[in-house]
């Protein structure tokens, strides 16, 4: 309503697509508002320059199909190539080449009006702009206690893993496509203006939730090793099967306890540390001493990386407000 009112009132006819970057723009949450009207900017500033470029150089010299397949086809390609990347950029892709588009193909006839161009980035601009403000100022969506609690419950899938309580085939496809889908979620979460949680909480919360991040990818990494090498045992083996079974057990249920702080409502999250029962070691140190020096250093670099996840003070925030 706001770019449809600017639009008659001010009577300039090209930046129609005021209203329609208002609407393309708006998401879920202000993170992703965010991050969709920069790649709408990117990608429809550089389609503006590559066509503005093209009308001033290039269109007054050609003169058959060939020429305008030769100006358009390798900005079609690029815009497709960074269209069929990441899912942080590809927008930008498909923006582009819609932007080149409008400006050069709209028209059975060579495009020679530059004030067009210009007329589609202002309103681009200004839509974007608008709605920005009005997702901003106006019952914020913020993404950082979704993504707290997200990462709190993949490291339980983790957890359950390592102690075999999901189907050992398909969980570790499913923890590495939760992994993805956090990543993109703080992503979206460190676009989000620093009023939210305030500067100085907004860097910390970035900080801690990133060396998560990191630190469970290593974990993944190093749990899919283990694994590997756990099946790699020769079925009379005991003494090493019950060695890793002890490993596993112990390192799924410090993570559990670590996720559990970090979904909670507790202040701080502890540092977890895997510790064995009287029992535990008794068995542990008896088992360990028949199984293969490669499941011995899968394991300890496993610990080593969940007992290494970052302790934190954090405090939860509802639409900017902290509680």
């Amino acid at each position: 309503m706001v770019g449809y009112l600017f639009y008659l009132a001010t009577g300039w006819q090209g930046i129609h697509t005021i209203m329609l970057s208002s609407l393309i723009v708006a998401q879920p949450s202000l993170g992703a508002t965010s991050q969709r009207g920069i790649l709408r900017i990117g990608g429809a500033a550089l389609g503006s320059a590559i066509a503005l470029a093209m009308v001033v150089w290039v269109v007054p010299r050609l003169d058959g199909i060939v020429g305008l397949l030769l100006m358009s086809l390798p900005v079609i390609a690029l815009g497709a190539w960074i269209s069929a990347g990441s899912e942080r950029i590809s927008y930008a892709g498909t923006q582009l080449m819609f932007t080149f588009g409008l400006a050069l193909l709209g028209q059975f006839a060579p495009t020679t009006n530059l004030t067009e161009i210009r007329d589609r980035i202002v309103g681009i601009l200004l839509g974007v702009s608008i709605s920005t403000v009005v997702h901003a100022s106006i019952s914020p969506e913020a993404e950082g206690e979704a993504l707290r609690q997200r990462v709190g419950a993949l490291l339980r899938k983790l957890a359950a893993s390592l102690r075999q309580q999901e189907d050992a085939i398909s969980a570790p496809n499913a923890l590495w496509s939760e992994l993805a889908d956090c990543e993109a979620m703080a992503a979206r979460v460190a676009l989000e203006p620093g009023w939210q949680m305030g500067e100085g909480q907004r860097e910390g919360f970035q900080h801690h939730i990133q060396t998560v991040l990191a630190q469970t990818r290593e974990i993944l990494l190093a749990a899919g090793a283990f694994e590997a090498e756990r099946r790699s045992q020769p079925n009379g083996e005991g003494s090493a099967q019950r060695a890793a079974a002890i490993w596993a057990t112990t390192v799924g249920v410090s993570l559990e306890g670590y996720a559990s702080n970090l979904t909670g409502g507790q202040q701080s999250v502890h540092a977890p540390a895997p510790v064995f029962s009287d029992e535990e070691a008794l068995l542990f140190t008896d088992a360990a001493k028949g199984a293969y020096d490669r499941l011995t250093t899968r394991a300890t670099r496993l610990m080593g990386l969940v007992s290494t996840l970052p302790a934190w003070r954090y405090h939860q925030f509802d639409n900017g407000i902290v509680r």
